[in-house]
């Protein structure tokens, strides 16, 4: 091997590193997404939960990771083991949901209310065939849209 082989494979290694710091620096001060400036995908909860139990792959791809938009009745209002809001909006399928973990609560909303919840879609939960049990579509840092 030549001397200025050597010295451009060593300059190519030093611009790959200096590169690669620089991308990791920018994720690192990324930060998450914020919901509440983001418009989000518009969907119904019908829409949404159809398009998961219809093909899965084409909807992970949609909605997986990004901010979705849904107004509808809710069916129920619960809390999580974290101790944070879960509204629950009823779809078309008997047994599948939309599942909205809130960031923040909402005061006095009860089960029969239509509101308009935005939030980062984490897809389509397990449930249990075998028990005829339907899984939910969760939406995490979810917010009251307005």
């Amino acid at each position: 091997m030549t001397k200025n082989t050597k010295k451009e494979i060593l300059l190519n290694v030093a611009v790959l590193i200096v590169v690669a710091m620089i991308i990791g620096y920018y994720f690192f001060n990324k930060g998450p997404l914020d919901v509440r400036s983001q418009d989000g995908i518009v969907a119904t909860p019908t829409e949404l939960y159809t398009y998961y139990i219809t093909d899965s792959m084409k909807a992970h791809k949609k909605f997986d990771d990004k901010v979705i938009r849904i107004k509808g009745e809710v069916s129920e209002v619960t809390e999580n083991t974290q101790k944070k809001q879960v509204v629950i909006f009823k779809t078309a399928s008997s047994g599948g949901n939309i599942n909205c973990t809130m960031e923040e609560a909402i005061p006095g909303i009860k089960k029969g209310d239509v509101v308009e919840i935005k939030g980062i879609c984490n897809g389509l939960g397990q449930g249990d065939p075998d028990l005829g049990i339907m899984g939910d579509v969760y939406l995490t840092r979810s917010f009251i849209s307005k």
